[in-house]
């Protein structure tokens, strides 16, 4: 691949957005709604939905299951309105199956005024993982029979729950809704080069089933992740370990045609470069895309580049594709192992097919200790720090870079770190937390660690010069209220809205709006 000549230029003086356009605006709108207080021996779970009119999230039993019970499940859908406020609650009733006896709830969907839930069952005494999908009607009564997914027998129940073996994601196609399921195996199992795939519509009636074979020694083959088109064919990137080089990989682009009913599997590699990071995702507009870092081969440099393709998934073929250098000045405020941890977060394109390149630097430390009696224990560190940002126009020109600088570590929690991130209008919007003495500091020098006590921040770039101004996220309508950001606790409405669930002494909704 031709290698550009375009060199990055980093913005000197960051303190420079003090004065910035964005200075003087209020950012955000903020909305509560009312607390709703929790029923006693229950819990709000992270699962949440919604759809054009309504909010719904689901409220589990203290022992986070959906079981039988003749006197009731315990698990209820709480309904909220468009305001934010508490509608009604909704009984989740489980009738007695002979195949299920305890289910975990792990994603909630709405679909077709439907409650869809995928949930798996781990039976201690046989070392039998199970996965189902379940509908149930507005009224909370179940919908048909509950689809099995599938198993896997002898496995740890240790093993399971800090694996991903079963995962079921919902995807919007030109055919409407479509729930997707992926399994995969443990090591040493003989269908380990075997990955199974399950597509179902918004009704749970199953599509196709394809199974994948992974066409590689299988102790050094990984499906980073998966995405899915409007057209419902399937792309995935593969990471395959080379087995003559230590440390070294090799990237496949995989296309499923469900047409055709056939794998067809591309070399995603750069002209003398090496791939060091690779993400894949599509945008909001359905355009499936691959972007990441490189750096040249035989160096022991971590970073010399990034790059990004664009696909057009119709036509399977690539209508935008950009390979850059980054400039010595961005590569020189930080020390070279730092890059290591340089992660490719999302792509966006603006209305005017500005394409704007998000990244981060996030890493987990492990460290290893020992109590009186010798036994050894590994606790994870959990790190997030600078933001860094670049912006190309429609003619592949790099027209700015920013770094929106963040120190944040949690020694047990990881989802009160990140970010989450939207694009609107003519403003690149970031929400995270942050020490409160960093809401007037634009200068990495000055920076201090986000604490216990942080608060919510809410940064925004200027698209069309790249400046940044920062805000502190405080709801007029209760200043009393302080708002956290958890990855697990923050939903993406849109380009425009972030709906964060809260927890005070009671249970509520807010949202925030870009501005």
């Amino acid at each position: 691949m031709k290698k550009t000549g375009i060199i990055l230029f980093f913005l000197t003086y960051f303190f420079i957005a003090l004065n910035c356009d964005l200075s003087g605006q209020q950012l955000y709108d903020c909305t509560i709604g009312e607390d709703y207080k929790l029923p006693s021996r229950s819990n709000i779970s992270r699962l949440f939905a919604y759809d054009e009119n309504f909010y719904y999230s689901l409220r589990l039993n203290k022992k986070g299951s959906l079981t039988y019970n003749a006197k009731g499940s315990g698990v209820y859908v709480e309904k909220f309105d468009k305001n934010l406020n508490h509608l009604f609650s909704i009984e989740i009733n489980l009738p007695k199956l002979n195949n299920i006896r305890k289910l975990i709830p792990k994603q909630f969907f709405v679909a077709n005024n439907n409650f869809v839930i995928f949930a798996n069952q781990y039976d201690i005494n046989n070392k039998i993982a199970q996965s189902f999908i379940l509908s149930f009607d507005e009224n909370g009564e179940i919908t048909g029979k509950p689809e099995f997914l599938g198993e896997i027998i002898d496995v740890s129940k240790k093993d399971f729950d800090e694996s991903d073996y079963f995962t079921c994601k919902k995807f919007n196609t030109n055919n409407g809704i479509r729930f997707l399921y992926k399994q995969t195996y443990p090591p040493g199992w003989e269908v380990i080069t075997q990955i199974n795939y399950k597509l179902f519509d918004s009704d749970l009636n199953k599509l196709w089933e394809k199974q994948i074979i992974i066409p590689y020694n299988p102790w050094h083959y990984e499906i980073l992740n998966i995405v899915m088109n409007r057209s419902e064919d399937l792309f995935f990137i593969a990471k395959i370990k080379s087995e003559n080089e230590f440390d070294k990989y090799i990237y496949n682009l995989g296309v499923f045609n469900q047409d055709s009913d056939e794998i067809q599997y591309y070399d995603f590699k750069l002209k003398n470069k090496e791939i060091t990071k690779i993400k894949l995702d599509i945008t909001q507009n359905g355009k499936v895309y691959a972007f990441g870092f490189y750096k040249e081969q035989d160096t022991k440099k971590e970073i010399a580049g990034l790059y990004y393709y664009i696909f057009d998934s119709q036509k399977r073929n690539v209508i935008i594709n950009s390979v850059k250098e980054i400039s010595n000045e961005i590569i020189s405020q930080f020390k070279n192992s730092d890059f290591g941890h340089l992660e490719p977060v999302e792509l966006y394109l603006s209305e005017n097919n500005q394409v704007i390149f998000i990244s981060a630097f996030e890493w987990t430390k492990k460290e290893f200790f020992s109590d009186s009696e010798g036994k050894l224990y590994i606790h994870n560190i959990y790190n997030s720090n600078d933001i860094i940002v670049w912006d190309f126009n429609i003619e592949d020109n790099h027209i700015w870079s920013q770094i929106i600088y963040k120190q944040q570590k949690s020694n047990h929690y990881p989802n009160e770190i990140g970010f989450e991130s939207a694009l609107s209008g003519n403003n690149m919007f970031f929400l995270f937390n942050d020490n409160p003495k960093n809401i007037d500091v634009y200068d990495n020098d000055k920076i201090k660690l986000m604490k216990k006590n942080h608060v919510l921040t809410l940064a925004a770039i200027n698209l069309e010069n790249g400046k940044y101004y920062k805000q502190k996220i405080i709801c007029e309508k209760n200043r009393k209220i302080k708002f956290y950001f958890r990855q697990d606790f923050c939903y993406k409405q849109g380009d425009n809205s972030i709906i964060i669930i809260g927890e005070s002494h009671d249970f509520y909704l807010s949202k925030i709006d870009f501005n």
